[in-house]
């Protein structure tokens, strides 16, 4: 088979996925066999940056993104699973340890590859909603809904519960040391050990509030971020500790009626500054646990998760796989936006590097898959259905409706610009080949093949 030949939509729905949504991979090392996710955008609900220049990202469907040089760049990699990621600690830039629904928890001690340490059947409902890890060895990590928290002491590699018990949910875990932890939930809940889970005591926040996130930057110093839903709005709210829990101040925090958003996490590198990621694009931000800022940044979606490397240096995770930055603490900007073209049906590589898939748009690479990039065409009455690229410059994608009856053509001949050809019938064209750059093959559907040069039946 010609390595420009297009090929029908069933064919590529696996392909397309890289672009549109995440595919199984297996635990080996990509780079051997596996499917990377590439423009992956997918919710992420964990972020954890053991350095200025290492921040690494979990969510949905098992995605893991990597930067190694301050969000720059981020690079996918293979999770093993298909469960969504819940949340990510990294105590040092290579060992990092990540869990999420079904019971699942994966580890990696070189920042590349990742082992499933256990996984139940996706039919599960219990589910891991927090980790922390003090130490590259030690984790703890709360679970639900039979709430417990659970303690490592090899990396994540084995896990046995805690004497823990509450009546409520716990979402969040935060260990400044290997014998201090605090987690928190719903109902205001905060629970504590001094002794590595041995035993927990009950440091109730005196609130009814949804507890998201939890972060303590030391044994005596937390901060609780979460919601408190009803009324005009559902109302973001702080819990800040400066002795260990024994007492909860509620710093004030603005209410816009009609707003539905909440602090979804927090993160506080440092005993007095600390940012809280909300809903909207936005971040709280303190630099005395008094007084707090509402800041905006460059998205709107909701940023389910925060991590800071240092006083001034964090990153923000949400949906649709947006990340955003800051490196001065009050100016943030775009870190990672995925492409978005929209439903994808096919794909032509007329290189090892050089991809374009197409659908409601067309999509095109020069590196193998690693980036993407939109590009522009002629308007579409409907999306294609196939294309063929006889070279990296030469393209042919089709596509049209059968009620009723239009055939779509779009060509380029530099591999950037697009514009409309003729296919000379009025059906609906299911496929494409390119034998050349001057001659295709392109099949109507129900009805038979036609060829000729580029842009005559």
């Amino acid at each position: 088979m010609s390595p420009w030949r297009a090929v029908t939509v069933a064919t590529l729905m696996a392909a397309i996925a890289l672009l549109a949504t995440a595919i199984t991979a297996s635990s080996n090392p990509a780079g051997t066999g596996d499917w990377v996710l590439r423009n992956p955008r997918l919710s992420l609900y964990g972020t954890s940056c053991p350095s200025a220049s290492v921040c690494v990202a979990v969510g949905a469907l098992g995605t893991i993104q990597r930067t190694i040089n301050s969000g720059t760049t981020w690079t996918p990699q293979v999770s093993g699973t298909t469960n969504t990621l819940r949340s990510v600690a990294c105590p040092t830039t290579t060992v990092c340890v990540a869990v999420g629904d079904s019971d699942t928890e994966v580890t990696t001690s070189d920042g590349l590859n990742w082992n499933v340490r256990a996984q139940a059947p996706p039919s599960t409902t219990n589910q891991f909603t927090g980790v922390s890890c003090p130490s590259s060895s030690t984790c703890f990590a709360t679970a639900g809904p039979i709430e417990s928290v659970d303690k490592s002491t090899d990396g994540g590699a084995t896990w046995t519960a805690t004497n823990f018990f509450s009546s409520f949910g716990v979402f969040s875990i935060s260990c400044p040391t290997t014998s201090v932890c605090f987690a928190a939930g719903y109902g205001g809940d905060v629970y504590a050990t001094t002794d590595g889970g041995a035993n927990w005591i009950s440091k109730h926040s005196g609130s009814a509030y949804i507890l998201n996130g939890i972060n303590c930057p030391s044994t005596t110093t937390c901060v609780a971020a979460g919601i408190l839903g009803g009324g005009l709005c559902n109302t973001p709210v702080l819990l800040v500790t400066t002795d260990g829990g024994s007492t909860w101040a509620f710093p004030a925090l603005g209410c816009v009626s009609g707003d539905t958003w909440g602090l979804d996490a927090v993160s506080c590198p440092g005993t007095t500054t600390c940012y809280a990621s909300a809903g909207n694009g936005r971040v709280e931000e303190s630099t005395d646990l008094v007084s707090w800022t509402l800041t905006a940044t460059p998205t709107t979606i909701e940023l389910r998760s925060v991590a800071c490397a240092g006083p001034a240096r964090c990153v923000a995770g949400g949906d649709f796989g947006v990340l955003v930055g800051t490196t001065d603490g009050t100016n943030w900007s775009t870190l990672y936006q995925p492409v978005t073209v929209g439903l994808l049906n096919a794909v032509s590589c007329p290189t090892a590097g050089t991809c374009f898939a197409a659908g409601a748009g067309i999509g095109a690479t020069g590196d193998a898959g690693v980036t993407w990039a939109p590009q522009t065409t002629p308007a579409l009455d409907v999306p294609l259905a196939a294309i063929a690229c006889a070279d990296a410059t030469h393209c042919v994608a089709v596509g049209g409706s059968i009620s009723p009856n239009n055939a779509e053509v779009i060509e380029t001949s530099d591999g950037s610009h697009w514009s409309a050809g003729s296919s000379g019938t009025p059906w609906a064209l299911a496929g494409v080949a390119c034998m050349n750059a001057s001659t295709t093959r392109r099949g109507e559907s129900s009805h038979t093949p036609v060829s000729g040069p580029t842009g005559q039946s």
